[in-house]
């Protein structure tokens, strides 16, 4: 009986330590970037029909030299496809150019149908860590 109790309790401190050492090692797998630190977007529909999106990047002075962001609205249509929504600028795609090493901007325009939506950005940033940073987001809302 000793040795069945002495047993499980190696066992079990065991499978706790691997478990600890599976979370740890989980939770320092981020994505890392040359030129920014951090790029964040949001996506939001009010219920008057505005739909409201924001992004912004975060990078360092004398390593993060700009970026260019590009933000599409797109509405879904027979159930699996995406259109482009009419926004009011060429190719009805919102485009910045930006020579800096942060940056916010927030976009609104008004919505005439309800129906699942999505907001599609991506971030090239440039700087002199490396080759440009490419990031995507991708967020969707439903307009009820």
């Amino acid at each position: 009986m000793k040795k069945l109790t002495c047993f499980v309790l190696c066992f079990t401190m065991l499978l706790c330590s691997l478990s600890f050492s599976v979370y740890a090692a989980e939770n320092e797998i981020q994505p890392r970037y040359n030129n920014v630190a951090m790029t964040d977007s949001s996506f939001v529909i009010l219920s008057d029909g505005s739909a409201e999106v924001t992004v912004s990047y975060y990078g360092s002075s004398g390593i993060t030299t700009g970026a260019t962001i590009t933000t599409q609205i797109q509405k879904k249509f027979l159930g699996v496809f995406w259109k482009k929504v009419d926004i009011g600028v060429a190719d009805n795609t919102w485009v910045e150019n930006v020579n800096d090493h942060s940056f916010f901007t927030y976009y609104t325009v008004q919505l005439t149908n309800k129906g699942d939506y999505r907001a599609k950005i991506h971030y090239t940033i440039y700087g002199t860590a490396g080759a440009a940073d490419e990031i995507d987001d991708l967020l969707t809302y439903t307009y009820k």
